[in-house]
């Protein structure tokens, strides 16, 4: 069974894991985005876990806070981040069903949120791809940060 939800402390241990090198220079370790998250204004960042059977094998963070407006003028938008999958549950479509989900799981704790807003590096194809194949636009913009140039990619969420 594959499900999202928010982190729960018993999630904290399976979402300790390590990527490969060029996977972690594109996003943040579990530890950097929950400091993260407890830095922001109350309720305005979460972590969601991702799980199958009932097992951490992933995370993300939706961020409702001033972030969001680097990317979009929306002030009903949340911005996705920080999204990994461990490797040893990576290839087994979990990143697609967690992407495809997350408006499942907006409509029903978030329902005043109608877009997802995301940046992802121009150097992640992979991850590029999979945001494309699960209902993402690319409408030419981009930003320049210490990593290098990223795509911002939107979704409109229809409920």
């Amino acid at each position: 069974m594959f499900k999202l939800a928010f982190y729960d402390e018993a999630d904290y241990t399976d979402l300790q894991y390590d990527l490969d090198k060029g996977q972690a220079s594109f996003t943040s370790t579990f530890s950097q985005a929950f400091e993260r998250t407890k830095n922001s204004p109350q309720d305005s960042a979460y972590v969601i876990s991702v799980l199958k059977n009932d097992i951490p094998t992933g995370f993300f963070v939706l961020d409702f806070g001033e972030d969001k407006y680097e990317l979009s003028d929306n002030p009903k938008c949340v911005l996705f981040r920080s999204f990994s999958i461990n490797p040893n549950f990576q290839g087994q479509g979990l990143g697609k069903k967690a992407v495809m989900k997350t408006d499942d799981f907006l409509q029903k704790y978030f329902p005043d949120c109608d877009e997802i807003v995301l940046a992802v590096n121009e150097r992640n194809i992979p991850a590029k791809q999979l945001y494309l194949k699960c209902g993402y636009q690319f409408d030419g913009k981009m930003r320049l940060i210490t990593n290098g140039r990223q795509y911002i990619l939107s979704k409109k969420i229809k409920f």
